[in-house]
């Protein structure tokens, strides 16, 4: 009878499995150390448990004794160390990325954007320093990489963006945009790229899409003043796309000279695209969104996401069924292709869970009677929005929240020893 039962349980898993996607999922806690304002930038991974962040802790006003972190994991998120640190000056972090062998960390320094790089388990080295304020960085490996920065020019109080070209380590070529303003770049091949451009530098929305070649420059390809584009991927030199407002999704079979809509269905921003192969591929956006395609995008089909917050980004390992999507502080796992997804449970014991103007905390055995326990609670993007003392008796704290809304990382800290959880308030 008890493998009567266990057979029905394993069969109704099965088949629910079967009717929707993504209905697991991995809620991995990207962790801040709070030490005064943190700004959080964002997290790759670059196997199934390797993974690193990169954020700029600030120091109180007055002082500009700002320090940059670079955090790793090689479990899994279980646990992060610091693998990068400068401190006491005025550092800001800008981006960690990856590309194949690679790890490259940005960050500027008065003006100047500094590049450090990477094998995995060899150390930090310094690539280069360029000037101006990080915009985007795509490299072809570290001889061959392009830089996006812009500049201020205090005499004449204007602002411009540059594209700096580098090959062994020399600036071979800069192009300087009037405009128009690149915001984000692809390059498909070493002399071919495609950007995603604003209008003008003031403006945040991006309309443009600006082919480059050697021999013809740059060349508006695409216009849309009703879109706002906001990520571009090429899973090959001739298929590429690009996402936008509205559920638009762009694409080309030419190596960008043309662009077909392939819509979705959906009038939901959509945030960022990755393509496992030319036809088959997600792309993520607001409240959740999570869609997937196998035909070029001809037709979409939705993936179950737990979170209904804004999912900012999707990849997958180089010919793997491991996949992460991020949401802020919050990152979700597949291992199977997006088919389901692995759920991890969090250290703190928040409840009820999902809440609606209250919570209670267990506190782990570990925390000692007397200590008074600092609770720190970030929104879904890594901003700090509570932070508050609390004492024994844990178990009957209770937090009123009344403007909460969405998905919350808690963090609960004696100095030393520190929890984390989340909580979702309806």
């Amino acid at each position: 009878m008890k493998k009567l039962l266990n057979l029905l349980i394993f069969t109704f898993f099965i088949s629910f499995s079967s009717l929707s996607q993504w209905h697991y999922c991995c809620h991995i806690n990207i962790p801040f150390i709070p030490e005064f304002t943190t700004e959080y930038k964002n997290a790759i991974f670059i196997n199934d448990s390797t993974g690193y962040y990169c954020y700029t802790s600030y120091a109180p006003t007055p002082s500009s004794a700002n320090s940059i972190y670079v955090k790793k994991t090689t479990n899994n998120c279980e646990s992060w160390s610091t693998d990068f640190f400068l401190g006491e000056c005025y550092y800001v972090a800008k981006a960690v990325k990856y590309f194949k062998p690679f790890i490259y960390f940005l960050w500027n320094f008065d003006g100047s954007l500094m590049i450090e790089y990477k094998k995995e388990g060899e150390n930090w080295k310094s690539l280069n320093s360029c000037g101006g304020y990080y915009i985007d960085f795509f490299a072809h490996d570290t001889s061959n990489y392009k830089v996006l920065s812009w500049y201020y020019k205090l005499y004449v109080d204007s602002n411009f963006v540059t594209v700096q070209y580098f090959k062994n380590n020399n600036n071979y070529q800069t192009d300087t945009f009037l405009t128009y303003t690149p915001k984000k770049m692809w390059f498909p091949l070493d002399t071919v790229g495609i950007f995603l451009c604003s209008s003008s530098f003031s403006s945040n929305k991006n309309t443009l899409i600006v082919k480059y070649t050697p021999s013809t420059g740059y060349n508006i390809v695409y216009q849309d003043t009703n879109q706002n584009f906001s990520d571009i991927y090429f899973p090959s030199p001739e298929a590429g796309y690009i996402t936008g407002d509205s559920g638009i999704v762009l694409y080309t079979n030419n190596l960008g000279d043309t662009w077909q809509i392939r819509n979705t269905g959906f009038n939901t921003k959509l945030n960022s695209v990755f393509f496992i192969t030319n036809n088959s591929g997600y792309v993520v956006g607001n409240s959740g969104l999570i869609l997937k395609t196998n035909d070029y995008g001809a037709t979409w089909y939705t993936q179950f996401c737990p979170i209904k917050s804004s999912l900012t980004k999707v990849y997958f390992l180089e010919n793997s069924l491991v996949g992460f999507i991020f949401s802020g502080l919050t990152v979700l796992k597949t291992t199977n292709g997006g088919d389901t997804w692995l759920y991890k449970t969090n250290d703190l014991n928040v409840y009820p869970n999902p809440a609606t103007n209250s919570f209670k905390i267990k506190i782990p055995d570990d925390f000692k009677e007397e200590e008074a326990l600092t609770l720190f609670i970030y929104d879904s993007a890594g901003k700090l929005v509570q932070q508050s003392l609390i004492y024994k008796p844990y178990d009957k704290l209770i937090l009123e929240n009344k403007n909460f809304k969405g998905l919350y990382n808690i963090v609960l800290s004696n100095g030393s020893k520190r929890y984390t959880g989340k909580i979702v308030f309806n």
